[in-house]
């Protein structure tokens, strides 16, 4: 049986995380938290799943949570005791691109349900106000400005 060595490009990965600095910070409610891994890829690059699998270990249910907005699964879906809760997380730069390359085509594909809508204004448009982008370093805000 054959093996294939990954670690070199695992380590090129994480090497590449750790210059992707944080890009923007999104409040996210329950159901955009339940929504997001069906958005993102299932499969594609090394790099895609990598960043893809990250982003849903930050974003996952904590054992806490689930009993705090008791969370549960009924014969029409999931529900919970608190719709305005909101809980807010800071993308990376690739884990931003990988979600808004991934609703782009499902909305250029007609793809989008309504479910999607609210992601889609926050992470694309960027017309949902519970987003807020991360201020860029002075160095990087200066050298857009001078170009």
């Amino acid at each position: 049986m054959g093996q294939f060595d990954t670690s070199p490009l695992f380590s090129q990965y994480k090497k590449r995380i750790k210059k992707s600095r944080v890009s923007m910070k999104v409040k996210l409610s329950i159901g955009e938290r339940l929504i997001v891994p069906g958005v993102l890829p299932q499969k594609g690059s090394f790099e895609d799943i990598l960043v893809k699998d990250d982003f849903v270990k930050k974003i996952r249910f904590t054992q806490e949570e689930l009993e705090k907005y008791e969370i549960k699964q009924d014969g029409q879906g999931l529900k919970w005791n608190d719709p305005k809760v909101r809980f807010e997380y800071e993308l990376t730069e690739l884990e931003e691109a990988l979600i808004k390359k991934q609703l782009t085509e499902m909305s250029n594909k007609k793809e989008l349900g309504q479910e999607h809508i609210s992601l889609y204004k926050k992470l694309v448009s960027k017309t949902e106000t519970e987003y807020a982008e991360v201020d860029e370093p002075k160095e990087e805000k200066k050298a857009k400005k001078d170009a």
